[in-house]
């Protein structure tokens, strides 16, 4: 598959590829939400989610009734698109919530790196207890891959995972190409039975420019690689 386009890519909060069928790449992680409702339309699921990040993105924006009561009203793809476009209440660290309310989530196994301090690991268990979600947190990859087993699954990933310097904007210190290759290796099993797999670039927290579009040359590919061999690359 010809991946040239990856040389124009830049900061766009409202880029989202279909790179294939299932593969979706977007700048600002929150389009993962809409490609999920896209897919929800087709097979209600439930869902077990994976999300590989840097950050946990656990934020919910829909604590106002008249907002809670817009997104479990949202029925169509326009609806969804227009909710996702407004990037008010679903947002780039604020779009997992939103699935779980939704109710077609019900677990999420997070593999991020965040250590702050200041923000709490994962989802509010208020949201999680009252949509009967279950979440996960994970330091090794293979016992996450062990634990998700066969399920049907969202696999969601954001390349700023891959900077060791996340806490600076349009810098970075990445991992070695062999242990990014390595990583997507261990999930050749997840990405394999994903039934949709979303990408993030998140320009400006994945490096510098050039930096963003090296990680998005390695992880594709390989992306490509593991899904399901009924997909023609």
């Amino acid at each position: 598959m010809d991946l040239s386009f990856i040389d124009e890519l830049s900061e766009s909060s409202d880029y989202l590829k279909e790179i294939l069928p299932n593969l979706w790449l977007m700048d600002d992680h929150r389009w993962a939400f809409y490609v999920w409702e896209r897919m929800r339309l087709k097979d209600p699921g439930p869902y077990t989610m994976v999300h590989l990040d840097y950050h946990y993105d656990g934020v919910n924006d829909f604590r106002d009734r008249e907002d809670l009561r817009c997104l479990l009203s949202a029925s169509t793809e326009s609806e969804i698109y227009r909710l996702v476009k407004d990037d008010h209440l679903i947002r780039y660290d604020s779009f997992i919530a939103p699935a779980i309310i939704r109710g077609f989530i019900k677990e999420v196994h997070f593999y991020c790196l965040q250590s702050d301090g200041e923000t709490d690991p994962g989802i509010d268990s208020d949201i999680l207890h009252e949509n009967g979600c279950d979440q996960f947190f994970h330091s090794d990859l293979k016992e996450l891959v062990a634990a998700v087993g066969s399920r049907p699954i969202l696999f969601d990933l954001c390349l700023d995972l891959f900077n060791k310097d996340d806490d600076k904007l349009y810098e970075g210190t990445l991992w070695s190409d062999s242990e990014i290759r390595d990583t997507l290796d261990i999930c050749q099993p997840l990405l394999a039975a994903a039934a949709a797999i979303t990408v993030s670039l998140s320009f400006g927290y994945s490096g510098t420019e050039e930096q963003t579009r090296h990680l998005a040359r390695l992880v594709l590919p390989g992306c490509l690689a593991h899904m399901n061999s009924r997909t023609e690359v």
